[in-house]
């Protein structure tokens, strides 16, 4: 399992075995969620870091356009996402979290 070591804390963290914790505010995509497949594809910001569940807490963010121009919204029938709220948080483990390149 490759877990991206963007961050310098995050390398030192795999390396002694620790659960690395992303800054807040690091803009993630939602990927390889089985339980709720239904969120993979979907963009979030890391809120903050459950010390119980061991998972981020990741804000949902709304469908918009992004500095490259695509959808934020992956493309799928909207039932599909009619049960995905924009601002809900939900509690999400490192391996399911894409990050996403920061835009100067």
């Amino acid at each position: 399992e490759q877990v991206p070591a963007s961050e310098p804390h995050t390398a030192a963290c795999l390396d002694a075995g620790v659960e690395p914790i992303l800054p807040r505010g690091t803009k993630v995509r939602l990927v390889g969620l089985l339980a709720a497949a239904h969120l993979n594809g979907q963009f979030g910001e890391v809120v903050g870091f459950d010390d119980e569940t061991q998972r981020h807490r990741v804000q949902l963010l709304a469908a918009s356009v992004l500095a490259d121009g695509t959808s934020s919204t992956p493309s799928a029938s909207t039932e599909t996402y009619a049960d995905v709220k924009a601002g809900e948080v939900k509690r999400i483990k490192l391996e399911n979290l894409e990050l996403l390149p920061v835009i100067a």
